[in-house]
This record gives C-alpha cells, sequence and structure tokens, in this order.
C-alpha cells in the first residue's frame, strides 16, 4: 500500500478516534533479517514482497486473534477493577 492511500483511509476517522494500525517500511522490515549476514533488501525485492502478502483478509486474520485475546482481558481487567 502506498502511504497516500492509507492518509485517504485515515481522513474518515475523528483525530481523537482510537486505532491499532500497524505497517512495515522497508527500513523496519530489513531489521527483522539482521540476524542474517549480508542481507540486502533491494527496493524490486521489497515492493514484490509487498505484492505477494497484499491481501487486507491476511493481514486482518493475522491481527484479529491477538487484537481479541487483548480485548478480553482487557475488559476482564476493567471488570475486576485492575
Amino acid at each position: 500500500m502506498k502511504a497516500k492511500d492509507l492518509i485517504e483511509q485515515l481522513k474518515y476517522y475523528k483525530e481523537d478516534e482510537e486505532l491499532l494500525v500497524a505497517y512495515w517500511d522497508k527500513e523496519y522490515a530489513e531489521t527483522a533479517f539482521d540476524d542474517i549476514e549480508g542481507f540486502i533488501l533491494s527496493d524490486t525485492a521489497w515492493a514484490d514482497a509487498i505484492k505477494r502478502t497484499i491481501s487486507m483478509d491476511f493481514w486482518q486474520e493475522c491481527a484479529s486473534n491477538e487484537l481479541t485475546d487483548q480485548v478480553l482481558l482487557a475488559v476482564k481487567a476493567e471488570e475486576e477493577g485492575e
């Protein structure tokens, strides 16, 4: 996704609305491979990796279990007065 597309999507939310947004840029993605000596992520490979994983359903599914677990923990903590 281009940054401009994300910015466009975000404009429909109120400025003080809480959101959970996760994104990876190329520089951040490269840090995941710090333990591989000589690893180089070219712009072409980065663009190809994005094309391979662009499915919105995939990303929503990846985060949904963790988010719902955290929501349940937060509600439980609130109910218990934590």
